[in-house]
């Protein structure tokens, strides 16, 4: 999860249906009524948080600290998980690829050594 990171922009719709089925779907709701709407209350003070430019690390940190059922730890760090990926993907935001990064520093020439006199 990347925490610091923001969204740079409004959402458009189909980009806001689509995240809320992701956010949706790691959320642990059942067959209770109660979690339904626990879970749209939780949603709707996601998006508000969203929209109103905090931290992916402010919304986990806010969406698990309401402890409702429907979204302890596990599922708030999912959710980070959830909404980075999404912000990566939909703002066109490539991760570093550990072997990439690897390759950069094996190809890096070796500092020159200081030959004793």
């Amino acid at each position: 999860m990347d925490a610091d990171r923001i969204i740079p922009r409004d959402l458009t719709e189909a980009e806001e249906t689509d995240l809320r089925k992701l956010l949706t779907s790691q959320l642990n709701i059942t067959t209770l009524i109660q979690d339904e709407e626990d879970a749209e209350t939780l949603l709707e003070y996601a998006f508000d948080m969203i929209k109103g430019g905090d931290t992916i690390g402010q919304v986990v940190e806010e969406i698990v600290f309401l402890e409702l059922s429907v979204c302890r730890q596990e599922e708030g760090d999912k959710i980070g998980e959830v909404l980075t990926e999404f912000y990566n993907q939909v703002f066109g935001i490539e991760e570093p690829d550990a072997k990439e990064e690897d390759e950069v520093t094996a190809a890096a020439p070796s500092p020159p050594v200081k030959e004793e006199e």
